[in-house]
C-alpha cells in the first residue's frame, strides 16, 4: 500500500512503539527491521563512494526488497581501503519523504554494528536530496573485509540502531575492505635548485600506478596534486626567486586511491644576476672577455657575432674570461654575456660593442700607402698620401668602432685637428677609389 495517509502512518509507528523489537545481537539482522519497508517510496535511492582502491558505485536502486525485510546486501559491491585513509561517501534519499539516515560498520568484523565506533554517521536528509561525508579508517584496524550498512528511517521514534525495528525505510549492506596501505614514497631529494627551477627525484613504489605532486608555498599538502608523473621525476620551471616552496608527493596505487603525503621544503636561489663584463684586449682578429663572478651562477654564455639581435643561447663556459679568436680585422662586433643559474634560469645578456684592429704595418693594408705623424699625436695628425690621385676621404674611429671625425680632402696632404679627442688607440682609415689604407694611431 503506497501513499498511506499521516494518521496511517501514526498507527503505524504506534504499533512499532508496543513492538519495540531489537536484534542488535543478531549476525547481520536482515530480518524485522521494518513493519512496512520501503513499498511506500522509504528509500535510498542512490549511494556511492570515492577513495578508495575500489569504490562502490549504486544508482538509482529504488526499492529493491518490496518485501517487509527492505533489506538488500550488494555483495558485488566493494569499497577497498586502508588503515589511515578515508572512506568519502554520498546517499541520495528517494523522492517521495524526508528520512533519517544511518551509516554503520562492523570494523572488527564480529557480526554485528555494536561496537565503539561502529556508528559512523547519522542525520536527516529532504525529499530528493543527498547526504556526503568521509571517515577513517580507524588505526589497529584488522586486514579483510567488513560489513558496511547505510539504513533510511521515517520519522523515527525512538533511537535507531542497526537492527531496530522501525515501520518504513530500507537497509543496505555493502563489503568494505581493508588492505595493505598505499605507500608513500620513502623520501624526495630536491637537487639543480636555481632561482626559477628546481628538479626532483624519489624512490619508485612497488605497484605504483603513478605519482601525485604540487609545488607550492605552503606546508599544508594539498587536497589534490597539480601534476601527475608515472615517472620517479619531476622538473619545475616557473618558480620566483628566493622563496620558500614545499614539494609534496604522493603514491597513486589506483584511479582515485592514494598513499598519505610526503613533504620536502627547499629555498629557490636569490634572481639570476648579469655578470659584469670588462673587455680586455682587442687584436686583429680576437676579442679578449672577462667578467666577475655571480654568487648563484653554475655557468655562463657568451656570444660575439656582427649581427643585433641577441641569440637564443651562446658559447658556455664555467671560466671567469674567455678568448675568441678568428675573427675577421676592421670588423664590429657584438659581445654579449650572460649568467646562468640553472635549467632555464638565466640572466639578461650583458652588451658591449668592440671592434677588431686593423694591422699596423702599411705592406698589410690593401692598396695605397700613408705617411702618417707624428705618432703619437697630441694636437695635430698629419697623413701625407705620395699617391695622392683627386678626392680621398679620412675616417677616424674609435677601438670600439664609433666614427669620431671624418673628412674629405683633395690634397696630399690633410691635417686632423684631434685635440679634443681622448687619449687612446683609434682606427685611421684612408680612402681613395678602391686604394684603402687603415693605420692605428696612438692619440696622448
Amino acid at each position: 500500500m503506497k501513499n498511506l495517509c499521516p494518521l496511517v502512518r501514526f498507527a503505524a509507528f504506534s504499533a512499532v512503539l508496543l513492538a519495540g523489537t531489537l536484534n542488535s545481537n543478531a549476525q547481520y539482522c536482515t530480518t524485522n527491521l521494518y513493519l512496512t519497508g520501503c513499498i511506500d517510496d522509504d528509500y535510498i535511492q542512490s549511494f556511492r563512494t570515492t577513495g578508495g582502491l575500489t569504490n562502490i558505485t549504486n544508482y538509482l536502486t529504488g526499492c529493491s526488497n518490496t518485501t517487509t525485510a527492505a533489506y538488500t546486501y550488494y555483495s558485488a559491491h566493494t569499497h577497498t581501503t586502508s588503515v589511515g585513509n578515508s572512506v568519502n561517501y554520498s546517499l541520495v534519499n528517494g523522492p517521495v519523504y524526508a528520512e533519517n539516515y544511518y551509516l554503520f560498520v562492523d570494523w572488527n568484523a564480529d557480526g554485528d554494528f555494536t561496537d565503539a565506533g561502529e556508528t559512523i554517521a547519522s542525520g536527516a536528509v529532504a525529499i530528493g536530496d543527498s547526504v556526503t561525508g568521509s571517515f577513517p579508517v580507524p588505526a589497529g584496524t584488522s586486514l579483510g573485509t567488513k560489513r558496511m550498512r547505510a539504513r533510511v528511517v521515517y520519522n523515527p521514534s525512538s533511537t535507531v540502531t542497526a537492527c531496530s525495528q522501525a515501520n518504513y525505510g530500507e537497509v543496505e549492506d555493502y563489503n568494505l575492505v581493508v588492505t595493505t596501505p598505499c605507500d608513500p614514497p620513502s623520501s624526495a631529494t630536491i637537487s639543480n635548485i636555481a632561482s626559477t627551477s628546481a628538479d626532483m627525484t624519489w624512490p619508485a613504489v612497488s605497484g605504483a600506478m603513478g605519482y601525485d605532486w604540487d609545488v607550492t608555498t605552503s606546508p599544508t599538502p594539498p587536497t589534490m596534486g597539480a601534476y601527475n608523473s608515472t615517472t620517479t621525476t619531476a622538473s619545475i620551471a616557473t618558480l620566483s626567486p628566493a622563496t620558500i616552496y614545499y614539494f609534496h608527493l604522493r603514491t597513486q596505487c589506483a584511479a582515485g586511491y592514494y598513499s598519505t603525503w610526503v613533504t620536502q621544503t627547499f629555498t629557490t636561489l636569490p634572481p639570476c644576476a648579469p655578470p659584469t663584463m670588462t673587455i680586455d684586449d682587442i687584436t686583429t682578429n680576437s676579442i679578449k672577455i672577462s667578467w666577475t663572478p655571480v654568487s648563484n651562477a653554475v655557468n655562463y654564455e657568451y656570444s660575439v657575432l656582427t649581427t643585433t639581435p641577441p641569440p637564443p643561447s651562446g658559447t658556455s663556459t664555467t671560466a671567469l674570461s674567455a678568448t675568441i679568436s678568428s675573427l675577421n680585422g676592421a670588423t664590429k662586433y657584438y659581445v654579449r654575456l650572460r649568467s646562468v643559474c640553472g635549467a632555464s634560469s638565466y640572466s639578461t645578456w650583458q652588451f658591449k660593442q668592440a671592434f677588431t684592429h686593423y694591422p699596423t704595418s702599411v705592406d698589410e693594408f690593401n692598396e695605397g700607402s700613408l705617411h702618417i705623424y707624428p705618432t703619437p699625436a697630441s694636437d695635430v695628425l698629419t697623413i701625407e698620401s705620395p699617391e695622392h690621385q683627386g678626392n680621398a676621404i679620412v675616417q677616424l674611429t674609435d677601438v670600439s668602432g664609433r666614427m669620431v671625425m671624418e673628412q674629405e680632402t683633395n690634397t696630399p696632404t690633410t691635417t686632423l685637428n684631434i685635440s679634443k679627442l681622448q687619449p687612446g688607440v683609434y682606427i685611421l682609415k684612408h680612402m681613395q677609389g678602391s686604394a684603402v689604407s687603415i693605420h692605428q694611431i696612438v692619440k696622448q
